[in-house]
């Protein structure tokens, strides 16, 4: 949130509506003035107002009109260890599925892998100028085959979305297919390769089925290698094509769809400790690429301004809403919670190393043999300031949970009354509870919600 943007935008909309509102004003004000006179000599009135009026008129239709684009731009990344191997990152869905099309694509042609291999191995350069050439960002042939696999992903997660939405929508709706944008296909090694009839693919031979068949094949997986049938549902007329800039476009009447994959060959930044912690790799062998993914809505402002049937528009809200959602690695960080996560690791680890005295980390060590028990023990241990009567005796609570005030009095070496008044603090700071079997016996339970490890 920006509240002074927001106030700026507001005061410069405000002093618009105002100076149109005026217009307007003294334009009707003119017509009536017109109309209630008998007077030819007062017609100036009428074309004074009329002008005035038209000329608000068109100045909100400009500004209507200059609302027809958007664009959205996310940042997004991926990951390759030290043999060029893609690392896939668990639960963003974009990185695992980019993984798992690249595998297919490995696996029938291993052209393909070499060129990953050869692209991502440093190659050794005593000038400059070696460098530079050596150099990623340099490589156009590789870069077009990342940007190709990325512009089919988007083609994928969009006719998933389009499926869904047209579920129940079949007026003025058509079914691209690879036949019917054959061209395109030309130029997309990836979607080439992955919408290829099943049929014509060795990876599938022994996946043929023998016989008449019932429907059709949608998707099918042979050892890693996908087939998956190629359809994309939208409004009649659309197309899908290459712009001379080599952005993917697909065009209508009243909208054009605009994609650019963003990859240019250079390296991106995680999260501190992310590979450590989320990856369980070391830092040291995981490269980051960076890749910053563009859509570009144009809309056309007059069919949207004069149609009231926008029901096989109203999909565009929801591909630019899960664009961010699919694409963005900063939404996906934010949604997995993993700045928390690590600020309660950094707490733990200070508490674990600091807080507790050598003595006490002794005891937590032999204690953590309990199991979630023990775990809870040494999160409530770091939490709490604890003295050392009251460590003692949710030690012994943690091992015997039905010990009596008597054994713990024993254990901790203190009187009876000193063990009750220090369970008593216990139960105020509310790290234990006492509860009940069902034959009326009392046992000690540690507080629920504490386990910071």
């Amino acid at each position: 949130m920006k509240p002074l943007k927001i106030i700026e935008e507001r005061k410069s909309q405000l002093f618009k509506n105002l100076v149109l509102v005026s217009l307007l004003s003294i334009g009707i004000s003119l017509l009536a003035n017109f109309y209630s006179t008998k007077y030819a000599a007062n017609v100036i009135l009428f074309w004074m107002g009329l002008f005035l009026i038209v000329i608000v008129i068109i100045a909100y239709l400009v500004s209507f009109y200059r609302s027809k684009e958007y664009v959205i731009k996310e940042k997004s990344l991926f990951l390759i260890d030290k043999e060029c191997h893609f690392v896939p990152i668990k639960r963003f869905r974009f990185s695992e599925e980019m993984g798992e099309t690249l595998l297919s694509v490995f696996k029938e042609n291993k052209t393909f892998e070499d060129k990953w291999r050869d692209a991502f191995t440093k190659k050794p350069a005593t000038t400059l100028e070696e460098f530079e050439k050596n150099s990623l960002f340099n490589n156009k042939d590789f870069i077009g085959f990342v940007g190709e696999l990325l512009e089919y992903i988007f083609l994928k997660r969009l006719s998933l979305l389009q499926d869904a939405y047209f579920n129940s929508i079949s007026d003025n709706i058509e079914i691209l297919t690879r036949e019917k944008i054959s061209r395109y296909v030309l130029q997309n090694r990836v979607l080439e390769m992955i919408s290829k009839p099943f049929e014509e693919r060795s990876a599938f031979s022994n996946s043929h089925s023998s016989g008449d068949k019932i429907g059709k094949t949608v998707y099918m997986i042979s050892d890693g290698v996908v087939y998956e049938r190629f359809e994309l549902k939208l409004p009649k007329g659309t197309t899908i094509k290459k712009d001379k800039n080599n952005t993917l476009v697909i065009k209508n009447r009243n909208y054009s769809i605009y994609f650019k994959h963003g990859f240019d060959g250079y390296g991106a930044v995680l999260p501190i400790m992310f590979e450590d912690y989320y990856l369980n790799k070391d830092i040291q062998d995981i490269s980051k690429f960076s890749i910053n993914p563009e859509l570009k809505i144009k809309l056309n402002p007059f069919f949207f301004l004069f149609s009231s049937n926008w029901k096989s528009m109203n999909w565009i809200d929801v591909i630019c809403e899960e664009f961010s959602d699919y694409f963005s690695f900063d939404r996906f960080v934010e949604k997995i919670g993993y700045e928390y996560a690590l600020t309660n690791k950094t707490i733990t680890n200070n508490c674990m190393d600091n807080t507790v005295g050598e003595k006490h980390t002794k005891q937590m060590l032999d204690i953590s043999d309990f199991g979630n028990k023990g775990k809870k023990y040494l999160s409530v241990a770091c939490e709490e300031s604890l003295t050392e009567n009251e460590r003692k005796i949710l030690e012994m609570i943690v091992k015997d949970p039905n010990v009596d005030e008597k054994q713990l009095a024993e254990f901790a070496n203190i009187s009876i009354e000193q063990t009750k008044k220090t369970l008593l603090l216990l139960m105020h700071k509310r790290i234990i509870t006492r509860e009940f079997h069902d034959d009326k016996k009392s046992y000690w339970e540690i507080v629920t919600g504490r386990n910071l490890l």
